[in-house]
């Protein structure tokens, strides 16, 4: 598993993603797949940095790994910030008109039904979100 520190500010989210994309590169993942990939780490990273309760001298931990054998991509982000666990958050009423409707949670709405797989855990300290996509092996050149 690869793994990657990064500061927590929002100016280096472009570099999150350029580094994912690198790495998506070197599997036969289709442009669907690398683009779901890369806007639900856009949405995780956003979040933990708004969100975590931690600073800019804080450090959010990337970690990246290809299973070949089962085809899939695993992402995984920790940080030291407040205890959360996004899967316990209702889900968003988007049936519900925009003006009548709580904000937020549509963004990890839209990362758990672009994911194939989310786990939450909080281990030593720190908060521990893996996601999963498998990929179909249609990758286009």
């Amino acid at each position: 598993m690869k793994r990657y520190t990064i500061p927590a500010e929002l100016e280096r989210l472009e570099k999150v993603k350029a580094c994912i994309d690198r790495l998506l590169q070197k599997t036969p993942s289709s442009e669907e797949e690398r683009m779901a990939i890369e806007i639900a780490v856009e949405e995780i990273f956003v979040n933990i940095v708004k969100y975590a309760d931690i600073s800019e001298r804080d450090e959010i931990e990337l970690r990246f790994d290809y299973k070949e054998d089962e085809k899939s991509v695993l992402i995984q982000f920790r940080d030291d910030g407040v205890c959360f666990n996004p899967l316990e958050n209702e889900e968003p009423e988007i049936q519900t008109d925009l003006s009548g409707r709580e904000p937020g949670g549509l963004g990890i709405y839209m990362v758990k039904k672009m994911m194939d797989d989310i786990r939450y855990e909080h281990r030593e300290g720190k908060n521990v979100l893996t996601l999963e996509k498998r990929l179909s092996d249609r990758r286009e050149e």
